[in-house]
């Protein structure tokens, strides 16, 4: 596995940014498989995530960006899938499932509720574009004998609402 990592941070008055990229090279290898060399099940090459914080008065607005390249999957032969109940597979992990690709947003507000207790109350959005994310990708055989692909999704829109009290 060879890798680099880089993040860039930037502090302003009253926003804070950040960007960060991973590259990632996740291969097997193994002497007595053929191909001997491929991607790993969980590979996921470039990564890719930006953000911003801004403070404003008791609020805090924040806005993300994560984006990633797709994990890789095996596909079945296209001229004989299946032989015998068994699904016959190309070479490993040779296609990707398309790039996965997530906007959050969140507003956050900060008061007091006595001079002892004070509170947090906010409210957000998961993945605002509503964009389908597959995260994972394989095949199975029905119960009608017919291959059949099957494809995790992440969650879609997802709104969330939070109340912390620090006493």
């Amino acid at each position: 596995m060879k890798g680099v990592d880089v993040l860039l941070n930037k502090k302003f008055e009253k926003a804070t940014t950040w960007l960060s990229y991973s590259y990632a090279n996740n291969r097997y290898n193994f002497d007595t498989l053929e191909p001997s060399e491929f991607h790993n099940n969980l590979d996921v090459t470039h990564t890719l995530t930006a953000g911003v914080n801004y403070t404003w008065k008791q609020f805090d607005l924040s806005a993300g960006l994560n984006w990633h390249t797709g994990r890789p999957f095996t596909l079945p032969t296209t001229d004989n899938p299946i032989t015998d109940g068994v699904i016959n597979y190309q070479f490993p992990n040779e296609a990707r499932i398309k790039d996965y690709i997530r906007i959050d947003t969140s507003i956050l507000y900060n008061f007091k509720i006595s001079e002892k207790i004070k509170a947090l109350a906010g409210i957000s959005f998961w993945n605002l574009l509503n964009r389908e994310n597959h995260i994972r990708s394989f095949f199975t055989i029905d119960e009608d004998e017919n291959l059949q692909q099957i494809n995790n999704r992440a969650l879609p829109f997802t709104p969330n609402a939070a109340l912390r009290v620090f006493f």
